[in-house]
């Protein structure tokens, strides 16, 4: 099975980081997305801290880990009064 295109992540907390890093990892273009500011970034800073521990392990090189967060872009959700989660 294909990958989609493009992976939308709602939510940039700890398991939405991880689920972009993941996808980003497996070569989807991945957008990060969170309606609080200072959530989104924290979540940006946890994907690259972990790509950073990945390559000072020996797990990834360092040109992996730059091209893996290239492939994600945080966005905020806007316009929304009560973002909503939902998960199946």
């Amino acid at each position: 099975m294909a990958l989609p295109s493009i992976i939308g992540v709602v939510g940039a907390g700890t398991m939405g980081a991880g689920i972009a890093q993941l996808a980003a990892q497996a070569g989807a273009q991945t957008l990060l997305c969170d309606a609080m500011p200072e959530q989104l970034q924290g979540g940006i800073a946890t994907i690259q801290g972990a790509l950073q521990r990945q390559v000072d392990k020996g797990r990834i090189a360092a040109d992996d880990a730059s091209a893996i967060r290239a492939v994600i872009a945080g966005q905020m959700l806007r316009n929304a009064s009560k973002p909503v989660g939902a998960s199946t």
